[in-house]
């Protein structure tokens, strides 16, 4: 394998076809475009100051966040204009870093414990290594997506609480935020897999460019929803880390 060598598969927009060894400018050019929407939430969301006309409550982490989002959209551009190994390992680093950073900034602000998040940090770093050795020694795109839902949910429980926690409840103004964020994270599986499993039916719709468009809207919510004042209350500061009391 060589860094310029084609994957051997593209998505449905692509009909199998890529590589730098492809006539086309962009193996799928629509997926490219929607991809820098990714990158540009994630530019404005670093860079803007206040959310629902409140001054933002605004940590290191939420700027590192908001970067890991636009190198996500970056990534997956450049993946889908080119579909060879170095843009891939670009595009699913991106996503390794951010989900894996996503949930401590989590437990960050769900655990209070100094003991507890160290040890969530141990847990997420390791989970971050393992995950890149599978990616490069493994390079099956099944593996990764099972791994990548996997590290989904397991940051969705992180949202909901841990039994560590005492910020386990949600009030209004997070839960629709929150309820927002998992709406749009459906949605955005659901075209995914409609356009890897239904792609005879359902090529110019496009579906993969959708899930771009959702999945970004869902990071800025959560991104949003862990690091903003929505009203909750004050802020606490543990380090880098901050809560809600």
């Amino acid at each position: 394998m060589d860094w310029d060598d084609f994957v051997g598969f593209t998505f449905c927009e692509g009909s199998g076809v890529g590589g730098l060894e492809s006539d086309k400018l962009f193996d799928e050019p629509v997926s490219v475009f929607s991809s820098l929407f990714i990158a540009a939430v994630g530019f404005w969301g670093g860079v803007s100051s206040s959310i629902g006309g409140q001054q933002r409550i605004y940590s290191d982490w939420t700027g590192l966040l908001y970067a890991m989002l636009t190198a996500c959209g970056l990534g997956s551009s450049l993946f889908h204009a080119k579909f060879i190994y170095a843009f891939r390992y670009f595009d699913e680093f991106a996503m390794i870093h951010i989900i894996t950073f996503g949930g401590f900034v989590c437990c960050c602000r769900r655990l209070k414990r100094p003991t507890a998040r160290y040890f969530s940090a141990v847990t997420l770093l390791l989970f971050n290594i393992a995950f890149h050795e599978v990616d490069i020694f493994d390079p099956s795109p099944d593996t990764f997506r099972v791994l990548f839902v996997f590290a989904v949910v397991a940051l969705i429980a992180l949202i909901f609480g841990t039994p560590d926690s005492d910020a386990s409840a949600f009030n209004q103004d997070e839960l629709r935020v929150l309820k927002g964020a998992f709406g749009c994270l459906i949605a955005g599986g659901l075209c995914w897999l409609a356009d890897v499993l239904l792609c005879e039916y359902a090529r110019y719709f496009y579906l993969h460019t959708w899930w771009h468009v959702f999945m970004a809207l869902a990071a800025n919510r959560l991104i949003e929803l862990n690091q903003s004042k929505l009203g909750r209350g004050r802020f606490h500061s543990v380090g880098p880390c901050m809560y809600v009391s």
